[in-house]
């Protein structure tokens, strides 16, 4: 070996970090359905909430970027992080009673999907922690087509529902909004 070719450089556990592509594919879809469900629920909200939401959803696009864009490992601890706003939002429930100005179904939906994200994390570590799995482009390409298919179904009506609560009206509303009926 010369000075100018490149050394081969190996992480010792390398061989323990699982190739998943369907995981990826459809953990970071839902945590970017989770992300945009909180950024559609923040603006009625006070603005504390705005605030936190605005941090939540932020984290959760970028964190989703990361799982897409095979930045982030799955590990057990990106299943922590994809399941931390719903431990918030509990923790919230707890302590505030602010909380509970938060629209059930939409906060459910992200919810859900940050669950669904975090347990395809968990599952996926734990199960192919021992080994890595042989790299296919195709099947990280499939499973996106398919869980971006799915992830409209899932989260448009919460987004929906956030910005129209059932009342047909728009949950945000401007003083000097004109409505011409």
């Amino acid at each position: 070996m010369t000075a100018l070719e490149p050394r081969s450089v190996t992480h010792p556990r390398s061989n323990l970090i699982p190739n998943t592509p369907i995981v990826r594919a459809f953990s970071g879809l839902a945590t970017l359905g989770s992300g945009l469900v909180h950024f559609a629920i923040a603006p009625q909200q006070s603005i504390l909430f705005v605030v936190l939401l605005a941090i939540i959803a932020t984290s959760e696009l970028i964190l989703a970027l990361g799982i897409l864009g095979h930045r982030i490992r799955v590990t057990a601890a990106a299943a922590i992080f994809v399941s931390a706003p719903t431990v918030v939002w509990a923790l919230l429930a707890l302590v505030t009673d602010e909380a509970g100005s938060l629209p059930l179904g939409p906060m459910l939906t992200a919810a859900a999907l940050g669950l669904f994200a975090a347990l395809l994390l968990a599952t996926s570590h734990r199960l192919h922690a021992s080994r890595g799995t042989a790299a296919r482009p195709w099947t990280f390409a499939a499973a996106l087509v398919v869980g971006a298919a799915i992830l409209p179904i899932v989260a448009v009506p919460a987004i929906v529902e956030a910005q129209y609560p059932s009342s047909g009206q728009p949950a945000h509303s401007y003083p000097n909004e004109h409505h011409h009926h």
